[in-house]
């Protein structure tokens, strides 16, 4: 959706002369049959007078607004000149094609070597600014420049525009209605006994005891990983330590930092590419300079190589530019899904972990009576909120980091030409950077997240995380407390009627008042 309104970068067409210095008295005609020559040697005596470096400074950025210029060097007119005496040496109009704007100053540049394969720039050209030569990079001609005649600049603002794809536009609405036929279908249709919660879990269970898991009360994620169904009776023997990164997986683990690494990796070697891009076109890459430049600005030096770009038709350069820069924003749509659902199975083993120590009423995702809501955002606030912003801010940068660029060519006098239309992507090494340093921030966050302890020793409970088998072997209520679902419950030994511990205790959630941390040692069934 952020390409279906978009701003287009004005590409203003200008017509250049390389004449000789008895240009204004030179009475033959120029030699040429581009109608737009022709008006400029017409319409020159009437420029504006600019010194070089004046000139230069009028003409060297690719996206300035300068008009015609006529550049007027010490060269005296000669027979040898391929121009059969005329004062025009050279002529050419630019920018020579729409995607090729980046290097419409080229031509400032062309005569000193030392820079034909990199950026033509003001920080180049500053040395030369009071000794300027032009050329070509063929060497058919070089003269040392006297003055120019300039028709003048447009308003740096003047022809920007705010345009409208429909075609991005159509796509964003058919998706946009998929996506909420599948939101009302997930809504209102009839979920049954989903269980989308680690309440909603114990309600199911404790409604619904599994005669599979009775006599396994203190099992955990780990036992059934084991595949040990058939032990009736353990010891509890709780750990001195019980970590958070515990109650995922080594796969979920892996599938989740593999490709943050992987992304890590690519966003690297982008960086890597686009500091090399600079150093070849001689633009500084320390940070300060990179600093400087605005996050998400359009460079004509921080653009992808054209080898990425879609010459036949606008509109497919248009769609391509579009899509690739936006492929970024679905991988961290991707990396937000593999973060949450990692970050999810830490904290409801952090939820499951808080019930031998408090009760309360379940956390369900359809509420009955005094049973508690599902969190809005799926998690609680205090790591939904920063995980929430931290995507939003990801999202953003990636927009700044990498972006299509579309420019709209125009004439002297303002008038459209869209065969000078382009289509480019661009980048910016400052936004790469920082998105790689929030990446960085969230991956050691969520290893930190991971390091932290849940209450261990004596005062613990089996870990079980998403286990549905260990969840439901905690779940199997004394006989008399059929609604404990519908009310606080806790999870801990229950003393059986007479108050009394007998050899083989048992453990579930439950109503009961009396109920109690199980003993280390003792056998639990």
């Amino acid at each position: 959706w952020n390409s279906a309104i978009y701003t287009s970068i004005p590409i203003n067409l200008y017509s250049t002369a390389i004449v000789t210095n008895d240009f204004l008295s030179n009475s033959k005609t120029w030699n040429t049959t581009d109608p737009s020559i022709k008006k400029l040697e017409s319409e020159a005596p009437g420029f504006q007078r600019l010194d070089s470096a004046e000139c230069i400074e009028r003409y060297i950025n690719p996206l300035g607004t300068g008009l015609n210029v006529v550049v007027v060097t010490n060269t005296p007119t000669n027979e040898k000149t391929k121009h059969d005496n005329t004062s025009l040496i050279a002529s050419f109009n630019s920018p020579g094609s729409g995607i090729h704007w980046s290097t419409a100053q080229s031509w400032i540049c062309d005569a000193y070597p030392e820079v034909r394969t990199s950026f033509c720039s003001m920080q180049f050209m500053n040395q030369f600014s009071n000794n300027w030569t032009v050329g070509d990079k063929k060497g058919t001609y070089n003269a040392s420049v006297d003055y120019c005649l300039s028709a003048g600049a447009q308003l740096p603002d003047e022809r920007c525009g705010l345009l409208f794809s429909p075609i991005v536009m159509g796509l964003v609405c058919i998706l946009n209605l998929v996506k909420c036929v599948c939101i009302w279908y997930t809504a209102y249709r009839d979920l049954g006994s989903a269980l989308v919660t680690i309440g909603d879990a114990i309600s199911y269970f404790l409604r619904n005891p599994d005669s599979s898991t009775k006599g396994l009360c203190l099992s955990s994620k780990a036992d059934f990983g084991h595949q040990q169904w058939g032990r009736k009776h353990g010891i509890w023997n709780p750990p001195k330590r019980i970590f958070w990164y515990q109650a995922a997986s080594l796969r979920r683990w892996m599938t989740t930092l593999v490709p943050w690494g992987i992304i890590l990796l690519i966003a690297g070697f982008a960086l890597r590419s686009g500091l090399h891009s600079y150093r070849n076109q001689n633009i500084p890459v320390d940070f300060r300079s990179l600093f400087t430049q605005e996050l998400g600005g359009v460079y004509p030096y921080a653009l992808t190589s054209n080898h990425l770009e879609i010459k036949e038709s606008e509109v497919k350069s248009f769609i391509f530019s579009t899509f690739f820069a936006n492929l970024f924003q679905l991988l961290g749509s991707f990396l937000y899904l593999l973060y949450n659902n990692l970050l999810t199975c830490l904290l409801v083993a952090r939820e499951w972990s808080r019930y031998a120590h408090n009760r309360k009423t379940l956390r369900v995702s359809s509420p009955r009576g005094i049973q508690r809501s599902s969190y809005f955002l799926s998690l609680p606030y205090c790591y939904a909120v920063p995980l929430t912003m931290a995507s939003g801010l990801l999202h953003w940068l990636i927009s700044q980091a990498i972006f299509p660029v579309q420019t709209r060519g125009f004439d002297q006098n303002g008038n459209r030409l869209s065969q000078y239309d382009g289509s480019r992507i661009g980048y910016s090494p400052m936004g790469i950077i920082l998105c790689m340093l929030l990446l960085g921030v969230m991956f050691v966050s969520l290893v930190i997240t991971g390091l932290r302890q849940f209450t261990a020793g004596s005062e613990s409970m089996p870990l079980v995380s998403t286990c549905s088998a260990a969840i439901s072997a905690a779940c199997h209520a004394p006989p008399g407390d059929d609604h404990a679902y519908l009310l606080p419950v806790q999870w801990g030994e229950i003393p059986n009627a007479d108050n009394v511990i007998t050899d083989a205790g048992h453990c579930c959630f439950t109503t009961a008042a009396d109920v109690r941390l199980p003993v280390p040692g003792r056998s639990y069934e």
